[in-house]
């Protein structure tokens, strides 16, 4: 398995914080939001890293290299990344998948590490981690499930009565599930030129389509994704509470 992290855009919402330096090198406490990502996923016994860029391509590969020198990691650019949306990013890394399970992480989050422990660790071969509310708003990628969890519908659009939560930005799949799952990428992305569409739309044809996917409730564990000045201070006080380290 490997695990791709999407590092490409350009984090208007935060400038001037992020007018030359990309969001996922800000600081969160002791570590860089993607420091802190990958040392998660390093305690998981994932070792093999495919990082997508875009803004600062180079800041970020100059941190990764430097933080971990011997880090097992392929940097794949993403040239279009001022018009193109995470679906785009995240299709570039079809061929580096060949053959290879995926845990998928958006690269603007804090997390507890023990969410990755759920995940790879749940029952299912394809899985969203999802925190489990009924307070959403319009950012939020929204989960409707059956009563297996196996889930329904998966995007913005999810009427809120349906709504099981929110999915937070970290996802497994198979090899068998991330085969089908670029399949549609690469179609929707490049033949029928979707360049800004967000990546659980190929999730949702994936469900469509009869591919299960399932969620998996981490409500319990401190996460939060990083779009907003807010949301920085508010993961700088998870961090400082100690809250991702018990």
């Amino acid at each position: 398995m490997k695990c791709v992290i999407l590092a490409a855009g350009i984090s208007s919402r935060l400038y001037p914080l992020t007018l030359s330096t990309p969001k996922c090198l800000l600081k969160v406490g002791e570590y860089t939001i993607l420091e802190r990502t990958i040392r998660n996923v390093l305690l998981h016994k994932i070792s093999r890293f495919v990082i997508v860029t875009g803004f600062q391509a180079e800041m970020i590969m100059d941190f990764v290299r430097m933080a971990f020198p011997s880090l097992d990691a392929e940097f794949i650019p993403n040239p279009h990344f001022r018009d193109t949306n995470n679906a785009y990013s995240l299709a570039l890394a079809n061929q580096t998948l060949a053959g290879e399970g995926m845990l998928l992480l958006d690269g603007d989050i804090v997390f507890h590490h023990r969410i990755l422990s759920e995940l790879l660790s749940a029952p299912y071969e394809n899985c969203l981690a999802v925190r489990r509310t009924t307070d959403s708003d319009e950012e939020e990628v929204r989960v409707a499930v059956d009563e297996e969890w196996r889930i329904l519908q998966v995007g913005k659009g999810v009427s809120k009565e349906l709504t099981l939560g929110e999915s937070i930005g970290i996802e497994k799949f198979s090899v068998g599930g991330t085969k089908k799952l670029f399949e549609v990428l690469s179609r929707r992305v490049f033949e029928e030129r979707r360049e800004n569409e967000f990546y659980e739309a190929s999730f949702q044809e994936l469900v469509n389509t009869g591919t299960p996917v399932f969620a998996v409730d981490t409500r319990h564990l401190p996460c939060i994704e990083i779009d907003t000045l807010e949301d920085l201070c508010e993961a700088r006080e998870m961090v400082a509470n100690k809250l991702d380290e018990v």
